[in-house]
C-alpha cells in the first residue's frame, strides 16, 4: 500500500487552503494511506475531514512559527514511517525543503522558490496563484 504524507505546519487558513489538494490526492489515491503532517492543534479539525487517514503532529521547527519541541526524535519518527511520497505544501520551500529530506521519503516533491534551480519533483512556486489553486496545481 502507498503511504503518502503531507505536510503543512501552519495555521486555520493555511490549512483550509490546502484541503481541496489533500482531498484530490486521497481521491486518486483511494487504497492509499494519507498522512497529513501539522501543528498539534490541527490534530481535532483534520479528523472532521475523509481525506487524511492519519494525523501526525509536528513538534516545531526553529524557523517556523511554532516553538520546537523533540525535533530530532520527530525526524527519527517520519524516517521509521518510509513513506512513498512527502508532498511538502509549506510556501515555496525557501525554510523547509532541505528539513523534509531529512524524513527520507522515496519521494519528495513540492514548491521550489521562483529562479532555484530546476528539478522535475519540485514546481516553481506560483505566486500568481491563489493559495488553494497553488496545492492543487501541485496534487
Amino acid at each position: 500500500m502507498l503511504k503518502i504524507a503531507v505536510f503543512r505546519a501552519l495555521q486555520l487558513g493555511d490549512l483550509l487552503c490546502a484541503m481541496p489538494a489533500i482531498a484530490a490526492l486521497k481521491f486518486n489515491y483511494p487504497e492509499s494511506t494519507l498522512y497529513f503532517i501539522g501543528l498539534p492543534h490541527m490534530g481535532p479539525l483534520l479528523k472532521r475531514f475523509d481525506c487524511a487517514d492519519e494525523f501526525i503532529a509536528f513538534p516545531g521547527h526553529p524557523e517556523l512559527p511554532c516553538n520546537p519541541l523533540a525535533l530530532a526524535d520527530f525526524v527519527k519518527r517520519m524516517q521509521a514511517e518510509k513513506f512513498d511520497l512527502l508532498l511538502q505544501l509549506q510556501g515555496n520551500g525557501t525554510i523547509v525543503n532541505d528539513f523534509l529530506k531529512n524524513f527520507g521519503a522515496k519521494r519528495l516533491v513540492g514548491f521550489r522558490p521562483i529562479g532555484s534551480r530546476q528539478d522535475s519533483d519540485w514546481m516553481e512556486y506560483p505566486a500568481k496563484l491563489d493559495e488553494d489553486d497553488r496545492h492543487l496545481a501541485l496534487s
